[in-house]
Parts: structure tokens; C-alpha cells; sequence
């Protein structure tokens, strides 16, 4: 099993620091957050086009992104102080 830290380096390997993911891993991210209640899933289907799933956010989906999104900028706020101390030295 990977190691988050090892997750994390992959999922931003992309160019200029941008995400990078996998159609698979896309779709097991989205069966995941919807069985969790995260989000919420409608199949549309309009004539002439294969039918598409559409993800709304849900209010709890809605509180785990703020946290999660409050523990990214903790996590880029000590790691900005680390690479800082690091040019002191």
C-alpha cells in the first residue's frame, strides 16, 4: 500500500503542480463519495446522446470539504514555514 505522502507526490507529478488522475480512479473517487453521502447522483438522458451522470454536493460532502480544505492550508502553511527555515540554513 502506498503511503500518503507517496499518493500525494503522484497526484501532483503533473504538469506545473496540477492534479493528475485516471479516468478509474476518478469514478471509484466518485462511487466512493456517494456511497459515503457525500455527493449525489442523477443519470440525465437527452435524445440523440448517451446519458451522462451529473454529482451535486451534498451538506455533508459540503462540511468535509471545508475541513479537508482547512487541512490542506494548514498543511501548505508548515510546509511553507519548513521550506523558509530550510533557506535560513
Amino acid at each position: 500500500m502506498a503511503r500518503r505522502d507517496e499518493i500525494i507526490r503522484y497526484a501532483l507529478s503533473g504538469p506545473a503542480g496540477t492534479l493528475r488522475f485516471t479516468l478509474a480512479s476518478l469514478y471509484e473517487t466518485l462511487y466512493r463519495l456517494e456511497e459515503r453521502g457525500q455527493i449525489r447522483g442523477r443519470w440525465v438522458e437527452k435524445a440523440g446522446q448517451r446519458r451522462r451522470r451529473y454529482y451535486k454536493l451534498t451538506t455533508l460532502g459540503r462540511r468535509v470539504l471545508d475541513l479537508e480544505s482547512q487541512r490542506l492550508k494548514d498543511l501548505v502553511r508548515v510546509l511553507e514555514g519548513r521550506r523558509r527555515q530550510e533557506t535560513r540554513t
